[in-house]
């Protein structure tokens, strides 16, 4: 069987350049560092590659033939599929696989940015013309290019979320959404290959670029710029990108890239960290370590979401593949947060210094409700969490869960949720409604009085966190984990009941004094919400 760990290095990846043409070193990671070249010995050269569907369906057939990187025969189908027709047609028919007599086949899925406002979708009153069949040319570059490549590969069958998916805010839409968005793991997982289309920012933008010169030795720029493409802001696209068994990634250097599953041959890409990569592979696992989920999800949240409702939906597929793959031994998953190392994963913390290589979400001004506070899916901005739970090195807990629940929006337990109650018992202080201040570097730090208790770490932008504490009825310190710094989590009350609070920040002491502090405490019950 294969180890888990050893997944990582395994799979292929290759530019999908015309012979003679420079392949990217193989075996670095992502995060590996380079001596930058000389620009003295740097060489451009400008050769135009053979047109990049071709030589991704020959690396593609390679893959068929020679890997086993996921389904060969034909797969389930999606609920609906674009039959894309003949090579050179103009007509295009969204089949409905469900009701039709066609229900398995080779399809190809496809990976984008919508832009703002998509010129092209399926709605209830739309459906029964895209199923008599549309030109395809009404569709926007993106889609037609799809269309095209789709073709090239050999293939009949093309899906596409923005017109197999039901779209608008119209009870039939929402319910097709909430079954179909359900089904992300599987449409995925079933495609025989991923269609990415990296660079474009929006529907209109088109999949194939012309090629452009790009220089020779050290980390060339495509791997640099693919880092920042478009795609890769995306919060959809990471488990687009994870679930896939095979990849082709459009660049907006004119470059293609295959990736695959197979453990041979190849270099992780460029925007995924070594331990992220991991988990990607469908083979059987040994167990993937927790660590995979605090990459995934520090990934997963420096990426923007269009709509808020999308928090927890747009990784389900993913969540969804992480429990299959450690043998559903997480318990249940609450709202973003494992039950079986819950005490451990409510120490996560807003993570401003993170360098991403596009713009990332900003701090939340205000809760994004679609979950309860102490989650971090109620809250955007980038998220870190404390590797203790995840290493093996079990932390001495002081505070014990009493019981949690969550009310699921959906019928999927891995989506959206409509609300969600903690009760914890621990070690705890009250502090008066002023505690939080800002030192001369622009730090929040937690006070009692004029003793600084330590580094706090706020949910929602500083300014306005601060604001709502100071108008806080009560506030309190709960003590969680003591294992070198300790580590509690702020509350403040809220609602009527005395014991009723909702999160605040993370705490994290670490001088002997700020350790001190914690000395004198009384063990107090609260429920979150």
């Amino acid at each position: 069987m294969t180890r888990f760990h050893d997944m990582l290095g395994g799979f292929c990846g290759c530019f999908a350049k015309s012979p003679g043409t420079a392949n990217p070193s193989a075996g670095h990671d992502a995060d590996s560092t380079e001596a930058s070249p000389n620009p003295q010995q740097q060489q451009w050269h400008s050769e135009v590659p053979e047109p990049p569907p071709t030589e991704i369906k020959n690396r593609l057939e390679h893959c068929l033939e020679n890997h086993a990187c996921g389904p060969r025969s034909d797969a389930v189908l999606p609920s609906r599929v674009l039959d894309v027709g003949e090579a050179n047609g103009t007509n295009i028919q969204l089949v409905q696989t469900h009701t039709g007599t066609i229900k398995t086949g080779q399809f190809v899925a496809l990976s984008y940015c919508w832009g703002a406002h998509p010129p092209f979708v399926t709605t209830p009153g739309t459906l029964e013309a895209r199923m008599q069949g549309f030109d395809v040319r009404m569709m926007p570059q993106t889609l037609r290019d799809a269309v095209h490549i789709t073709r090239s590969l050999g293939f009949r069958y093309l899906w596409i979320d923005a017109l197999c998916i039901l779209q608008g805010d119209s009870a039939e839409a929402v319910r097709d959404w909430e079954v179909e968005s359900a089904q992300m793991e599987q449409i995925y997982g079933n495609a025989v290959i991923t269609i990415v289309a990296a660079w474009a920012s929006h529907c209109n933008g088109g999949i194939i670029r012309p090629p452009r010169p790009e220089r020779l030795g050290g980390e060339s720029s495509t791997r640099r710029e693919f880092r920042s493409e478009p795609i890769n802001s995306r919060a959809w696209a990471l488990q687009e990108w994870l679930l896939s068994s095979r990849v082709a990634t459009f660049t907006s250097t004119g470059a293609a890239y295959f990736h695959c599953s197979s453990p041979r041959d190849g270099e992780p890409p460029a925007h995924f960290g070594h331990k992220i990569y991991r988990f990607r592979f469908p083979l059987p696992p040994k167990e993937p370590s927790p660590l995979n989920w605090i990459h995934i999800l520090g990934n997963y949240t420096s990426r923007n979401l269009t709509n808020a409702r999308d928090k927890l939906p747009a990784m389900a597929g993913l969540v969804r593949r992480y429990d299959s793959l450690t043998g559903f031994k997480n318990g249940r998953y609450l709202a973003g947060l494992w039950e079986a190392s819950l005490l451990g994963e409510l120490l996560w913390r807003r993570d401003d210094l993170f360098v991403a290589f596009f713009n990332p979400p900003q701090p939340s001004k205000t809760r994004t409700g679609q979950a309860p506070s102490w989650s971090w899916a109620s809250v955007n901005g980038i998220i870190a969490q404390t590797t203790y739970f995840a290493t093996g090195r079990m932390p001495p807990y002081v505070a014990e869960v009493v019981s949690c629940e969550v009310v699921h929006a959906t019928a999927d337990p891995y989506s959206m949720v409509s609300s969600g109650k903690l009760i914890i018992r621990g070690p705890a202080k009250p502090l008066p409604a002023d505690s939080i201040r800002v030192d001369d570097s622009g730090t929040p730090r937690l006070y009692d009085g004029t003793l600084n208790v330590g580094a706090i770490y706020l949910d929602l932008e500083d300014e306005v966190a601060i604001a709502r504490s100071r108008q806080a009825r009560a506030l309190s310190c709960l003590l969680v984990c003591t294992r070198a710094y300790h580590h509690g989590l702020l509350l403040q009350q809220v609602g009527e009941s005395p014991d009723m609070y909702e999160r605040v920040g993370l705490v994290v002491s670490s001088g002997n004094e700020e350790v001190a502090w914690w000395g004198d405490t009384e063990h107090q019950t609260f429920t979150i919400v």
